[in-house]
């Protein structure tokens, strides 16, 4: 299985293991893919370009923050020479856990709510 390289930093092992976080926002593009993070293979299945303080405000839950303005203490730590430039263009990945049902013999994804996705099918587009 080829994989993706998008790494993340230990503070969000939970919230990406319990489904928290189901998006993560980058300041390129990693294209949509299946990647390997804390042990569990997750799909990112789209990829949009928005601004910063759009996805603090509209995406801040699926990021795993109660509200935005945790999410930008947190972009401000990670990112302290630019820090938090709300027309700041980032690219927004959205994903789920994969979980292989040997009987069926394909992969599936789920996301937060535990709604079922077929891997196979493409979700969204790439922006």
């Amino acid at each position: 299985m080829n994989l993706i390289n998008l790494p993340f930093r230990p503070f969000f092992k939970a919230a990406l293991l319990s489904g928290e976080k189901t998006a993560t926002i980058r300041t390129r593009n990693y294209g949509r893919g299946k990647f390997r993070a804390f042990g569990a293979v997750f799909e990112v299945f789209m990829v949009q370009q928005k601004t910063l303080e759009y996805v603090a405000n509209v995406y801040y839950d699926e990021e795993g923050f109660k509200s935005p303005r945790a999410f930008r203490r947190c972009w401000e730590k990670i990112h302290p020479r630019a820090g938090f430039r709300p027309r700041q263009k980032v690219w927004l990945h959205i994903f789920c856990r994969v979980i292989r049902k040997v009987l069926a013999r394909k992969s599936l994804c789920y996301n937060s709510e535990g709604i079922k996705r077929d891997s196979k099918i493409k979700g969204g587009k790439n922006a």
